[in-house]
């Protein structure tokens, strides 16, 4: 199997599981803006923020460099289980001992929602190590498998408790630890991890190798969490939890293309790791970075396109403030997908100090474009400053990898890259049926033209299995 073929079946494996219960809760949108309030809304957007940053903080970063370093050691047991031993234990650890933190502090700060938010983290924590431990040891089906666990779990109960015994906000909350307690159960058995977790294999040369991948990643995925939720403490302290809720719910439609994006970029990571050492290492990279952007630019266009006719379909006419705050978000999210694509080749060449280095003052740059403009022009402040800091991201990552990797982009992609978002923009802010209709159609033949030759490939590769099946 080629590198490419390898790339777009793993690509396919993830994103069908991905994308089946992200599409499901989108179209849950109409129940939760239905029952719960935009107030109820932004505080169950709140503590989700508060338990994300706790995690970070606590994981040390160790799902990324458990990742990285099995990759390199899947065929040497020994080394597989001082990595994930030394990994494991090291985590549960630094874990005790945020707890012990942390349950004072939210005990003096009056917080309604502590017995929920350990909970969360334990089950948050836990369960993104052993995702990327099963990911690591290339078993991507059974990582799919329980990624699509945890999201499908917690949907189900959202609908149950919400719907059915009206817990609201707890219900939320609770729903989220069942899911993620599911799905490291089932990753934890079906690989059974248990037989490489033992005290004795816990190696501090092992720990140091991951202390210097991982330690760097700690400021830089704190000041992602900048990037992504700060400006909602800031719109929530300046001006409220409803408006808090119309942001959270703003975001909504930008975390599907995130998520749509991210599928690749699960598959993308391991790929740029397993060829760094090609001899045609920049060719390849060049043909994937060309043909990636073109697609989700395109991709990201359409969505912006459908916008106005899925708005009014999915959302409550209570949260109708969000809708102009989506465009600036989902662009700001293109850049976001770009800045994640380069990231991965940083982390295939293990440079990642300089990943924090740009996520650092992407994120300062936030704060102040943020706290600076929330008074002038209030909501969109928080828009702003997010599509500022990652297009930041993106234009300092591009500088550096290009010293690095002779990354060469064709002019055709760029020029229709950008032609497919400003025709959907202009229909977006418009907001006429004809013209969305319109803008939809040009916008997935741009996708098309652009990419035919990967729409060839799948075309082909589909009529092959089909033909070997029918003799």
């Amino acid at each position: 199997m080629t590198r490419e073929s390898k790339l777009l079946k793993n690509t396919a494996i993830i994103g069908f599981g991905t994308m089946c219960t992200k599409g499901i809760s989108f179209l849950l949108l109409p129940l939760y803006t239905s029952i719960l309030s935009t107030e109820e809304y932004g505080t169950v957007d709140l503590v989700n923020t508060i338990i994300t940053l706790i995690t970070y903080t606590l994981s040390i970063q160790f799902e990324q460099g458990i990742f990285r370093f099995l990759i390199d050691c899947r065929t040497d047991e020994i080394k597989k289980k001082k990595y994930i031993s030394t990994a494991l234990l090291t985590v549960t650890v630094t874990l005790v001992a945020g707890i012990a933190i942390t349950i004072p502090i939210t005990h003096i700060a009056h917080f309604g929602y502590t017995k929920y938010l350990i909970f969360n983290i334990i089950a948050t924590l836990y369960g993104s190590i052993i995702c990327q431990i099963v990911r690591g040891l290339g078993n991507i089906g059974i990582y799919t498998l329980i990624s699509f666990l945890a999201a499908s779990s917690q949907i189900a109960f959202n609908v149950i408790f919400i719907a059915g015994f009206n817990w609201h906000i707890e219900g939320m909350l609770t729903a989220t630890i069942i899911g993620n307690v599911i799905a490291t159960a089932v990753g934890f058995f079906s690989c059974r991890l248990y037989k490489y977790i033992s005290l004795k294999h816990f190696d501090k040369e092992n720990l140091n190798e991951l202390l210097k991948y991982s330690l760097p990643m700690v400021p830089n995925t704190l000041c992602w969490w900048l990037v992504n939720v700060s400006d909602r403490l800031i719109v929530t302290y300046f001006l409220g939890y409803s408006f808090n809720g119309i942001y959270a719910l703003a975001n909504k439609f930008p975390s599907l293309f995130i998520t749509l994006t991210n599928v690749f970029q699960i598959s993308w990571s391991e790929n740029a790791a397993e060829t760094m050492n090609s001899e045609d290492r920049d060719q390849y990279y060049s043909k994937i970075m060309n043909q990636s952007i073109g697609l989700f630019s395109c991709c990201c266009a359409v969505i912006i396109a459908a916008l106005p006719l899925a708005f009014k379909i999915l959302v409550n006419e209570s949260y109708n403030d969000a809708y102009y705050h989506i465009l600036i978000l989902l662009i700001s999210a293109l850049f976001h997908t770009v800045g994640n694509l380069y990231g991965s080749l940083f982390g295939a060449l293990k440079h990642t100090k300089y990943i924090a280095k740009t996520t650092v003052f992407s994120a300062i740059a936030n704060l102040v474009i943020n706290l600076s403009l929330i008074h002038f022009i209030g909501l969109y402040a928080a828009s702003i400053s997010t599509m500022v800091a990652y297009l930041l991201i993106a234009v300092m990552r591009h500088k550096e990898i290009c010293k690095i990797i002779k990354i060469k982009y064709q002019f055709k992609t760029v020029i229709l890259s950008i032609l497919s978002i400003i025709i959907s923009s202009i229909s977006f802010a418009v907001n006429n049926t004809l013209l969305t209709i319109a803008a939809i159609a040009a916008t997935a033949l741009l996708t098309i033209f652009l990419n035919k030759d990967m729409v060839n490939k799948i075309i082909t590769n589909l009529k092959a299995k089909f033909t070997r099946k029918k003799i």
